[in-house]
């Protein structure tokens, strides 16, 4: 009986080895390798990527693939998989390998066109509930972009993805090219010129200009033709376009008045500032 007992405890302790042993091995073998940085708060290494330390996670069990996983832009990233924003993944992406950023309003595949998520696809068909952008069907193959957020194919430009209607696509251009904050607002062709995207109504298109001052060079609301000068879109009355210029954002004069923002300033908040 003991000898039994004796040989049942050794054949538990080899058992207990073995599978210490194959234990260990697995460890070694299969050990994560290094964690390195790639940018914007991300970091991967052979097993999973993270986003300031939390996993980029393509479902509930599983990583984004590190192999072939790469950031886009501080938003955005994507695998062989899908697409990520902020490290969380967007559903309804056609065709992650393909994906690009274009600038800060519009994203792509070969399928599609997004914002933030897609909006699209180029069968006109309206995918999951994610905001439209383009009411029509865009034409893919000459889609194009203007100066942000400006856009255009063979027959129609868009302002934010929004159609600008009569808008002529070959005389289109972008008065003033900003980068790629929300500054590119004025646009013209050879018949109308526009304020984001909105027709400017009797402005006349060939002398239509964009006023900009070397002293704020943020300033990019204020614009005149022939006839009259503009504030955000908006004909400023009685001013004279030939004298006409700007203060700062705020002030603009003419030979015969000054004014805040778009009206006279009858209270003197610009004289004071400008020592007018």
């Amino acid at each position: 009986m003991k000898r039994i007992m004796s040989a049942a405890l050794l054949l538990i302790a080899v058992w207990l080895l073995a599978t210490l042993g194959a234990g260990i091995m697995f460890f070694y073998t299969k050990m994560p390798a290094e964690v390195k940085s790639i940018g914007d708060g991300y970091t991967k290494n052979n097993r999973c990527a993270w986003l300031y330390g939390r996993p980029v996670k393509r479902s509930f069990f599983s990583c984004a693939d590190p192999s072939t996983f790469e950031v886009l832009d501080y938003d955005f990233s994507k695998d062989k998989h899908a697409v990520y924003r902020f490290g969380k993944r967007v559903k309804g992406v056609l065709d992650p390998r393909s994906f690009q950023i274009f600038n800060y309003v519009y994203r792509g595949d070969q399928y599609a066109l997004y914002d933030f998520a897609i909006i699209k696809n180029f069968d006109g068909e309206f995918i999951d509930d994610f905001k439209l952008i383009a009411n029509d069907l865009i034409d893919r193959k000459t889609f194009a972009l203007l100066s942000y957020p400006y856009a255009k194919d063979k027959e129609h430009v868009y302002y934010i993805g929004k159609r600008i209607e009569d808008a002529d696509t070959e005389s289109f251009s972008v008065l003033l090219d900003a980068g790629k904050i929300l500054r590119n607002r004025y646009a013209k062709d050879k018949e109308h010129a526009y304020y984001i995207g909105k027709k400017i109504e009797d402005a006349d298109a060939e002398s239509f200009s964009v006023i900009q001052n070397l002293s704020d060079l943020l300033a990019y609301d204020y614009a005149k033709d022939k006839e009259h000068a503009y504030y955000i879109g908006k004909r400023i009355e009685d001013a004279d376009a030939e004298s006409f210029e700007m203060i700062d954002k705020q002030c603009s004069r003419d030979k015969n008045h000054v004014y805040f923002y778009a009206q006279m300033d009858r209270d003197g908040r610009c004289k004071s500032e400008t020592d007018l």
